[in-house]
């Protein structure tokens, strides 16, 4: 099995073994791990997971709703897949190395599960708007999974 479905299969079974429902509590999965989130001011998108004695994540709180919850997942999910290190640091870019595209996929899964997204596509009628408000992220967020999954969509600012 790839590196990439594995990241997706630990968040379905984070999800399923919680009982989490969508909307996703982000601050729900942190505190079940024993996470602490803290809202900071600082340059950029992002957010930076300590992962020592204390496991710390630092979000930025100037991001779009969307964005920072997504920020916040994929540091969770570097914690879930045992990543190893102290610090990781979200940052864009196409060129991220593998365990980053892993973060990637599971945050993707935990704020958007496939199987409601299969489900909600045909009840919303795939529209991006009504979708990404639904699963409270960011329009960019629901276009990549879109994508991934091969549903059609309309009604958005990204072609």
């Amino acid at each position: 099995m790839s590196k990439i479905k594995h990241a997706e299969i630990v968040a379905r079974q984070f999800l399923k073994k919680h009982k989490l429902k969508v909307p996703i509590n982000i601050e729900e999965i942190a505190k079940l791990l024993n996470i602490r989130v803290t809202y900071a001011s600082f340059e950029g998108d992002g957010a930076i997971l300590y992962n020592g004695k204390a496991k710390l994540i630092i979000v930025n709180k100037n991001q779009e709703i969307g964005q920072l919850r997504f920020n916040i997942a994929h540091e969770i999910s570097h914690f879930l897949l045992k990543h190893r290190g102290k610090i990781f640091n979200t940052h864009p870019g196409d060129e991220k190395p593998l365990y980053e595209k892993c973060a990637d996929t599971c945050a993707s899964e935990l704020l958007i599960p496939r199987n409601e997204l299969k489900r909600k596509h045909y009840q919303f009628n795939g529209d991006i708007q009504k979708l990404k408000n639904y699963f409270q992220v960011s329009e960019k967020a629901m276009i990549t999974k879109m994508n991934i999954l091969n549903l059609p969509y309309h009604n958005t600012f990204y072609k």
